[in-house]
């Protein structure tokens, strides 16, 4: 009776997952919010230009209602009601829970499809497909998803495109004006929560044609599969005009440059790959470890899965490896194109975990996959629940070592340096020179600058620092002694003399700044001069170009050279459009030289492109 029961009826499987989930987690709900946050707090500020900081912000504001509810507004809304109800409790702690539940009915949902997938002839069938669920559910993957309050768009974007997918199966059976009108508006709500929501419009026709090719005419598939098609290409297509227009009113422009596509496509390759498959690595953000050699044979092998797969389709017409790897390719390897942006929408971090999160299906469907395959082979029954036991044992201890990381801020980032190849021995004594420096306390600090300094005595971060420390004892031997090590022991190139401007400026030596960023120009005046020699292009990114004729300008207007910032405050507006920092200063010089229209105009333009900018528009009218 039981098992007639649990093979008719799902309830019990999706409580099973809401009680396993909040049982092994449940501690993370009192974490507070991530590295995250402040990581867009710097982003804003150290942005080239405003330029970023502006498309973050217009990045943040193209939502629609429904999924800016699902974002903030209904945590607010269940925070408020909690609190009026029981007793007062952190918004965050709501948006923890949040979190759980939609990734829980994420794992469900996926449950739901490998049951269409699958076609489960029995209960032990059926539990393997559930058991292949909880692997998404526990995977190490999610875990930035799901402990991380930021990240939810990921979530929601899975969750529309889940519901799509199981909706598309049923306007396949069924055509009829409310099965079409779910698949559309659940896609639009998809892309509207991420724009990688895009690589359904293949992932869904392709699965479903593949499926029903085995027991459907060839022709009356096509037919029954080009609806489905259609109606999701016609969303997106309504979607793209939607958010090109809300791009061209904003004045935000992409990336054009495609001349390194290859390698950054096998790099981003490689690492989702060797994420996917192998999360005990513990890749962060800041680990600085990925080798285009390792990425090469990562993609070789990903051929040769692909090779299987074609040889199940063609010799077996078993489709299950072919949506695998059609999932994987478009989760994974597509989005790379989406996410070369430079202007517009950008990314925080190009290879965070985030980004794999859509993939991860994959994986339980691979795994459901093998052990519907084997587990009625005899004597292999138990050997696959051993397997699958451990596989979800293994994930789960993963997943909660990960979910320490998500604790804090100093948390994370201690994480990240304790675990990243690069920086095994620095993390021991960064975090106690942070700690020194915040509590003032210069004994703990020199020490541990010190450590620091005899690790990597080439690295220009400790070299400033012991500049700034010597400057304000007003030690001039000592100062002077580390300034000659910059010039001598380091790659004195342009990325580290615009540094070194940047701290003569921030000292208030203005004169000594404008000295080194016209050295600068001059070595970029050498550098495209070599390149031309060879008959190529150079792109000067680094620093931008804009950056450094803002600072000086800056350096000149605090010379009083009015003429001279204005002119080149100019040059950066010249070279970055977006630059409203410096159209707002070279409004100020204008408005000092006297020509009031023109300073007006320059202020309103900044003021448009960055509605950021601290100063009113009271300034206008200032005499």
């Amino acid at each position: 009776m039981l098992k007639e029961y649990l093979y008719k009826n799902d309830t019990i499987f999706f409580v099973g997952s809401i009680l396993f989930f909040y049982i092994t987690f449940g501690y993370a709900l009192d974490y507070g919010r991530t590295y995250d946050d402040f990581q867009l707090v710097r982003q804003f500020f150290n942005s080239p230009g405003d330029a970023k900081l502006i498309s973050t912000f217009f990045y943040a504001k193209f939502h629609f209602y429904p999924i800016y509810f699902l974002s903030h507004e209904l945590d607010n809304f269940l925070t408020y009601v909690y609190s009026y109800f029981f007793s007062d409790i952190l918004n965050i702690k709501i948006a923890k829970n949040t979190n759980f539940l939609i990734h829980i009915f994420n794992s469900y949902l996926l449950f739901v499809i490998l049951k269409i997938l699958f076609s489960p002839k029995n209960l032990k069938e059926k539990l393997i497909l559930y058991l292949s669920s909880l692997i998404f559910l526990v995977h190490p993957i999610s875990s930035q998803i799901v402990f991380n309050v930021t990240t939810r768009n990921e979530s929601l974007a899975l969750f529309f495109s889940l519901l799509t997918f199981i909706y598309s199966f049923k306007l396949y059976d069924k055509k009829n004006t409310l099965n079409y009108l779910f698949v559309s508006l659940l896609y639009f709500f998809a892309l509207c929560s991420k724009l990688m929501a895009v690589t359904f419009l293949g992932i869904i026709p392709l699965s479903i044609f593949l499926l029903k090719n085995k027991t459907s005419n060839y022709t009356e598939n096509f037919k029954r599969i080009y609806p489905i098609f259609f109606t999701l290409f016609i969303t997106f297509i309504i979607f793209y005009i939607i958010r090109d227009r809300f791009i061209s009113d904003n004045i935000l422009s992409f990336y054009q440059n495609f001349e390194d596509l290859y390698s950054k496509f096998l790099i981003a390759l490689k690492f989702y790959i060797r994420g996917l498959f192998f999360p005990f690595e513990h890749i962060y953000i800041y680990a600085d470890n990925y080798k285009k050699d390792l990425s090469l044979l990562i993609l070789f092998l990903f051929l040769i899965f692909l090779s299987l797969s074609m040889y199940f389709l063609l010799k077996h017409k078993d489709p299950i490896l072919i949506i695998v790897i059609g999932w994987i390719s478009a989760s994974l390897s597509i989005p790379i194109l989406f996410n070369l942006i430079e202007y517009g929408f950008p990314l925080i971090s190009k290879l965070a975990e985030r980004y794999q999160y859509s993939s991860t299906p994959a994986l339980s469907i691979l795994i459901a996959w093998l052990f519907i395959k084997l587990i009625n082979i005899k004597y292999l029954n138990t050997f696959i629940s051993v397997v699958c036991a451990i596989t979800l044992i293994f994930f789960t201890l993963i997943t909660l070592d990960r979910s320490k990381v998500y604790k804090d801020n100093l948390t994370f980032f201690t994480k990240a340096h304790e675990n990243s190849p690069n920086n095994a021995h620095e993390y021991f004594f960064s975090v106690p020179l942070v700690e020194g420096m915040n509590n003032q306390n210069m004994t703990k600090y020199l020490f541990n600058l010190y450590q620091l300094y005899n690790l990597d005595p080439g690295k220009v971060d400790w070299i400033f620092q012991f500049m700034n420390y010597y400057a304000r004892d007003n030690n001039k031997k000592g100062h002077d002694y580390f300034l000659n090590r910059l010039k001598k022991d380091t790659k004195y190139d342009p990325p580290v003399k615009f540094k070194l401007a940047e701290y003569y400026f921030d000292n208030k030596e203005y004169k000594r700044s404008e000295e080194v960023i016209i050295e600068i120009f001059s070595d970029f005046d050498k550098l495209l001069l070599d390149y031309k020699k060879k008959g190529a292009t150079v792109n000067i990114t680094n620093p931008e170009i804009d950056d450094v004729y803002f600072l000086l300008a800056l350096a000149q207007k605090n010379q009083n050279k009015n003429e001279e910032a204005l002119g080149n405050f100019m040059m950066a507006t010249l070279h970055n459009p977006m630059h409203a920092t410096a159209l707002y200063n070279s409004s100020v010089i204008l408005k000092e030289l006297g020509q009031h229209e023109l300073a007006k105009k320059h202020f309103q333009d900044a003021i448009k492109l960055n509605p950021f900018l601290r100063e009113t528009i009271n300034n206008i009218n200032s005499d």
